[in-house]
């Protein structure tokens, strides 16, 4: 049988297994069987998909903080004001990583994978100083950066280079401590932006990472796993953020309009204000805890 009907998500492993997460993992397994038939041929879902996946698709706010409170929100983002005092503290405008530049390959996915590597830059920003364990920016947060997927994880099919699907998660960031089940990460794409569709890379890379961290212990006792995807393809970008609901059974999407990040658009009074914005949500408090069993946990609080 063609792989394309049948993904393969996870691999065995002797690891500890908690049986309460199966209907999580049936859940998504289920979910991956339509967008499995579409890869290779479209880097959309249509509305077909959509609705067999049972996906629901709303509006998100670029920069929540200069707009009324969000009841749904899953993330808090830290002022503009405070990014700004970031940047200047850790010498943002130091880095050889520059956002666009007319040097970069034609090649949409390369230049996606180009953006995403100056985002993780910025987050492994240091203090300027010649100590080599000066502070990296990421110390006063409660996120871990790192390559994906994390140690001890079963999964895979988290990367995708068939024709008209190429997609890759560069890095991604989970609480620290694992108090909470936030996770972030960065997609790099090959296939265009637009408003009004959702990428099959974006559902799919959605799916296979909440069954990744379901797949570690720790992860267990909530309810779904909050995702927020920083999605990238050639040099434009959005937020997209969601997260699959076993209960439900339904996927809930939230994405901002795609902005533009290409050479002509750095002379743009608001470009480095966009740019930073992206790191606010990648640096931004979780909102939420979602443990399993409790009444008074909703999202937005």
């Amino acid at each position: 049988m063609s792989s394309h009907h049948s993904p393969t998500l996870f691999l065995p492993s002797a690891m500890p297994y908690d049986a309460s997460v199966l209907p999580t993992h049936e859940f998504i397994l289920e979910s991956m069987e339509p967008l499995a038939r579409n890869r290779g041929r479209t880097p959309y879902l249509d509305d077909c998909v959509m609705n067999k996946l049972r996906i629901e698709r709303s509006h998100l706010e670029f920069d929540p903080t200069i707009h009324a409170p969000d009841p749904n929100a899953l993330l808090k983002l830290m002022p503009e004001e405070s990014m700004t005092k970031l940047a200047r503290k850790f010498h943002f405008w130091s880095h050889d990583g520059t956002i666009a530049s007319s040097d970069y390959d034609d090649d949409p996915f390369t230049q996606a994978c180009t953006f995403t590597e100056v985002l993780d830059i910025y987050l492994d920003s240091t203090l300027p100083s010649e100590d080599i364990t000066s502070p990296v920016l990421l110390d006063d947060f409660i996120w871990e950066v790192g390559e994906f997927p994390p140690d001890q994880s079963r999964i895979i099919n988290y990367s995708n280079y068939e024709k008209n699907c190429h997609w890759n998660v560069d890095f991604a960031l989970w609480v620290r401590d694992c108090s909470r089940p936030h996770i972030q990460y960065a997609l790099s794409q090959s296939d265009s932006l637009e408003d009004g569709k959702v990428t099959l890379g974006e559902v799919w890379t959605l799916l296979t990472v909440t069954g990744c961290f379901f797949d570690r212990p720790e992860y267990a006792r909530f309810d779904f796993i909050p995702v927020t995807i920083v999605s990238v393809s050639g040099m434009k970008a959005r937020i997209v953020q969601g997260y699959a609901d076993a209960k439900t059974r339904r996927i809930t999407l939230r994405t901002i309009p795609v902005i533009d990040f290409g050479p002509g658009h750095e002379r743009e009074r608001t470009y480095w204000t966009k740019f930073q914005t992206l790191l606010r949500w990648l640096l931004a408090e979780p909102l939420g805890t979602f443990t399993k069993g409790s009444d008074t946990d909703v999202v937005g609080v």
